[in-house]
């Protein structure tokens, strides 16, 4: 799919190439038959024309194309598509065709009427023609088609005006007026062939789907970002028409005003063949673009379409510049203009760029922020034409379109801020160095070169060709070893950069494995010092002392009894009797107050900090409740006594207190100390 894509698009670039230079072919022969006043009459009205074939070629053949695939040719889009061109074709048709008058005293010619109102049916072909060619451009396969189909178009049109000018140009007789009229009129057999042409193609548009329309289409809006993107050399052309004569005839006459404004519109079929490559490079950048997933394959999409584009567009700029006074002589039979030559070819980087940009931001879902950049430029134009016009001639419209082109740049140049990575900037920085090295080893030779030129036309070819030839060498040549350089340089930057983060993570790794045998050996040490806790309260186990019975104590065999423990004193009361009324006792203690475990006491009251710890201790036999051995399930109560047995002393405890919880300030509150007294 991606090979087929690559595959059209590199045809669809060698077509416009040769559309292009088919723009040279006619204009050129037309100014030198007519001369420049001749050619301003052509170059006034031409820019509608070319309104119509940019409407025809791309805009709504793109839009077309994309609505009929989302919506699988069904018949709802197919009606919708077809009745909104046919609106607006018609409706261009009767405002040229109906106010061709009004539209010429605007211009500031009124003799330019008759061939507006000709030129005015050309937008009539606007629907079937567009239609056609968006059933060709939705399906990758019928690409080419497409291409041949412009193909067409601009053949018979270069072929009738050819026509005209050999028939009826040499005949003094005839007027600019009446040449332009006639021109214009044969070459309406353009769209009439173009039409047949799309009909024997008989694209395949056949209903996929019946589902109805759920959501709006925006076929007007999308058509419009597209046009005013791509034609914003068109529009800058209208406006020209329309200010640039009109402020022109107010310091010079009519017929100064004509021959000037013809020198200036020599430069856009220039501009025009030097960016040729624009639309094809663009297409392509954006199929890989809608396919992209993750930003960074965004990123490198419109890294590498940026690269290419302003790769061919930049030495073409500066080359042009250079060679702009043979180019001119070699043309148009004088130099003229050469200084309006040279700052028009900055157009050629700018509008490029422009192009880029827009289809980015169209596809980045900143369709309004296109739109604003875009009327942002026309303003510009609009408003600067007429004083620079009046301040430095032609000079000041060409000054004018580089100014609104550069302001329409910067705008959207910031909105793509987050696609330009340290590559790009490698490789912009790589054409210029190129394009710099190609510009001053150029100027170096034009001394050289100069004993070639015989002053004719065909010196001045010769040079041209010569200077075109060289540059392209250098350009390739320095730029293919910076690449390789670079190439070079970035891999031993990675290389170093991988190594650094290897060790940085390394460095870090050993870092946690130190901080994790820390934490274990606190852990340890911790654990330790709770066993020997443990065991500094389980060592030396006391002794239980045994209440003898009354028949023990008049038998003398209670006075075996440990000396450290004193004898119970007699008490006469039976065993079972006095067990009874400990248990009421108790139970009466119980009663009037609450109740807890002695384990959970001592962790509460902060006597034993863990409970565990006071579970073990308890169960080991080391601590006394009330003088009785008590295990950690022990119940206490308020006024009960704790004796804990440690191994250098015991220390008996009064419970004064029980809760479930306390502050750390509070816990001693919870008991008071009896006796404290050191073990022998």
């Amino acid at each position: 799919m991606e090979e087929n894509i690559k595959k059209s698009t590199a045809m669809l670039t060698l077509l416009m190439l040769f559309r292009k230079l088919l723009s040279i072919v006619y204009k050129i022969p037309y100014q030198n038959v007519t001369g420049d006043a001749g050619f301003y009459v052509f170059q006034q009205i031409y820019p509608f024309i070319a309104v119509s074939m940019l409407l025809t070629g791309f805009a709504l053949p793109t839009v077309v194309g994309s609505l009929l695939a989302e919506h699988h040719y069904s018949t709802t889009i197919k009606d919708k598509l077809k009745r909104a061109m046919w609106l607006f074709a018609l409706l261009i048709f009767s405002v040229l065709f109906l106010g061709n008058r009004q539209i010429a005293l605007i211009l500031g010619d009124v003799l330019l009427a008759p061939i507006i109102r000709i030129a005015s049916i050309h937008f009539l072909f606007i629907a079937p023609i567009s239609y056609l060619r968006g059933v060709l451009q939705s399906r990758p396969k019928t690409m080419e088609k497409l291409g041949y189909s412009v193909m067409v178009e601009q053949i018979t049109r270069v072929f009738a005006i050819l026509i005209v000018l050999y028939i009826f140009g040499s005949n003094t007789a005839n007027s600019a007026y009446r040449i332009a009229e006639l021109a214009f009129g044969f070459s309406l057999i353009s769209p009439v062939i173009t039409l047949a042409h799309l009909f024997l193609l008989n694209p395949e548009d056949d209903i996929q789907s019946f589902l109805p329309l759920t959501e709006k289409t925006h076929f007007f809006r999308r058509a419009l970002y597209l046009f005013c993107g791509a034609g914003i050399l068109v529009i800058f052309g209208v406006i020209d028409s329309f200010l640039i004569f009109n402020t022109l005839i107010t310091t010079e006459s009519q017929s100064a005003s004509m021959t000037l404004v013809g020198i200036y519109e020599r430069g856009l079929p220039i501009i025009q063949a030097g960016t040729f490559f624009v639309s094809s490079l663009v297409a392509l950048t954006m199929s890989r673009f809608e396919v992209a997933k993750s930003d960074k394959q965004k990123k490198d999409a419109f890294s590498t379409g940026l690269f290419f584009v302003l790769g061919l567009a930049i030495p073409a700029t500066v080359g042009l510049r250079l060679v702009a006074p043979y180019l001119n002589r070699a043309l148009f039979t004088d130099q003229a203009g050469n200084s309006t030559l040279q700052i028009m070819m900055l157009q050629v980087v700018l509008y490029a760029l422009v192009v880029l940009l827009t289809a980015t931001l169209s596809r980045t879902e900143k369709q309004s922020f296109v739109l604003f950049s875009l009327l942002i430029g026309i303003v510009t134009k609009f408003f600067l034409t007429m004083p620079l016009v009046s301040h430095f001639g032609i000079d000041g419209a060409a000054l004018s379109s580089v100014a609104s082109l550069a302001v329409m740049n910067l705008i959207m140049l910031l909105a793509v801020k987050h696609l330009v990575t340290f590559k790009l900037i490698a490789s912009v920085t790589g054409i210029v160095v190129s394009t710099f090295v190609m510009w001053a080893v150029l100027v170096r030779l034009t001394p050289v070169f100069a004993g070639l030129n015989n002053g004719e036309r065909q010196g001045y070819l010769l040079l041209l060709l010569i200077n075109t030839f060289l540059g392209i060498v250098l350009y390739a040549l320095v730029l293919g070893l910076l690449i390789y350089v670079f190439n070079a340089i970035g891999k031993r930057v990675l290389t170093h950069h991988r190594q650094r983060v290897e060790r940085v993570q390394r460095i870090v790794e050993e870092r946690r494995r130190i901080e994790e045998e820390r934490r274990m050996e606190a852990l340890r040490l911790e654990e330790e010092e709770r066993e020997r806790y443990r065991q500094s309260l389980m060592h030396n186990k006391p002794k239980v002392a045994v209440r003898p019975t009354v028949n023990e104590h008049l038998d003398g065999r209670g006075h075996s009894l440990s000396p450290s423990v004193p004898p119970a004193p007699v008490n006469t009361t039976p065993v079972a009797t006095q067990h009874q009324a400990d248990v009421a006792q108790v139970q009466k203690r119980k009663k009037g107050s609450g109740s807890m475990r002695l384990d959970k006491f001592l962790k509460v009251s902060r006597i034993i900090k863990r409970r565990q710890t006071a579970k073990e201790v308890s169960d080991a036999g080391k601590i006394s409740v009330n003088g009785k051995v008590a295990k950690s399930s022990t119940s206490l109560s308020i006024g009960d006594e704790i004796a804990l047995h440690y191994a250098t002393r015991t220390l008996t405890i009064r419970v004064v207190e029980i809760k479930d919880s306390t502050k750390k300030e509070d816990a001693q509150r919870m008991y008071e100390v009896v006796s404290e007294v050191p073990r022998g």
